[in-house]
């Protein structure tokens, strides 16, 4: 664990880790550097030159998978989700609320599941990110610029934070425990994770592919498989997730397209 703070001098101090941090690079096909890290249970991968995306958008994707979880999280627990609540709030005025009614009333009903489940359990932790978000969405500048800087300082926060306090080392020593007494061969608790943790991401790649897709396009496995597959392949590579095929994938959106024009249809 991090050392104490020392409060003496002018208060600042080194943060110690005894966790190794591993390197590699590797070229690829198209000649352009692959670095990837390792430290802890932290994995980062990326690559030289610079891509298109903007610098965010890494803590975008992960903002975009917290939010799914989330929301599945709550909905399967059978409290409502953040959609519902702001359903629940529209219905509550004679005209369409505004934003600021709206981010009220998810205070409140984060309010209300802290005080019925308690304030460290699973519901009110989702329930206070949901609506932290929501909250700190309504008040920013609308421009895309703006929420991914407030994305990417969530995001420093909470990986410098973790550093430290030495909560990253301790993370990581339970992680290598826990490894050592389940056995490197994944249970079936794990395996359910981490094949939810995959259809989520697909999800969430379908799901922007959508916003600039054609009716056509976006309704076709094939299409939106081809699309979205290189981005797909690189969320699971840096979740450590394996890898995923063209046809396997097209099989996974297959069905939630099929899915999700039932769920229109009704």
């Amino acid at each position: 664990m991090a050392d104490p703070l020392d409060d003496s001098d002018d208060g600042s101090r080194e943060v110690t880790s005894s966790l190794r941090h591993v390197i590699t690079e590797q070229l690829a096909p198209n000649g352009s550097k692959i670095v990837n890290e390792k430290r802890g249970i932290r994995r980062a991968t990326r690559q030289h030159p610079a891509s298109s995306t903007r610098p965010a958008a890494e803590a975008e994707k992960t903002f975009g998978l917290m939010t799914m979880a989330a929301n599945r999280h709550l909905r399967a627990a059978g409290e409502m989700d953040a959609f519902a609540v702001m359903e629940t709030a529209e219905k509550l005025f004679p005209e369409y609320p505004t934003k600021e009614k709206i981010s009220e009333h998810m205070r409140l009903w984060a309010e209300n599941l802290k005080t019925q489940k308690g304030a460290l359990s699973i519901d009110a932790t989702a329930a206070k990110f949901l609506q932290a978000a929501d909250h700190l969405l309504q008040i920013l500048d609308q421009t895309p610029e703006v929420q991914a800087a407030a994305f990417a300082f969530a995001d420093a926060w909470h990986w410098w934070h973790l550093e430290s306090h030495g909560e990253h080392l301790l993370a990581a020593k339970a992680d290598t425990a826990e490894r050592a007494v389940a056995g490197l061969q994944a249970g079936p608790e794990a395996l359910k994770r981490s094949r939810a943790l995959r259809q989520a991401i697909i999800e969430t790649e379908y799901d922007k592919y959508t916003t600039t897709a054609d009716k056509i396009d976006r309704t076709s496995p094939g299409r939106a498989a081809g699309a979205i597959l290189k981005a797909v392949a690189e969320v699971f590579g840096q979740q450590e997730l394996g890898t995923i095929t063209q046809s396997t994938l097209e099989r996974v959106l297959r069905k939630i397209i099929r899915d999700r024009g039932k769920a229109d249809d009704q």
